[in-house]
């Protein structure tokens, strides 16, 4: 998942953080290229479980050259969790 993250972008370690009360380390990246179509350039961040070294949770939105962006997100599991959509805080 890094390595194709690497492709859109340089990647940035955002630190650890808590989601559900489990550790993650979390890795965001912003697209170098526009989206074709609306100009808009995706981000990413690929939450890496501590324990698992498994990446348990993706969350993907777009940020379009106008004001706002609306974000999307997949949160998927190795661990038999059905794989649901959900919206990442903006900001």
């Amino acid at each position: 998942m890094l390595k194709e993250m690497k492709q859109e972008g340089p990647i940035r370690d955002l630190g650890r953080k808590t989601w559900r009360g489990k550790q993650y380390e979390v890795y965001s990246v912003t697209s170098t290229k526009p989206v074709i179509g609306d100009g808009s350039y995706d981000t990413t961040q690929a939450w890496v479980g501590v324990e698992s070294g498994y990446v348990e949770k993706l969350e993907s939105w777009q940020a379009p050259k106008g004001a706002k962006a609306l974000p999307t997100g997949l949160v998927f599991s190795h661990f038999g969790d059905p794989v649901h959509v959900v919206k990442p805080p903006v900001g």
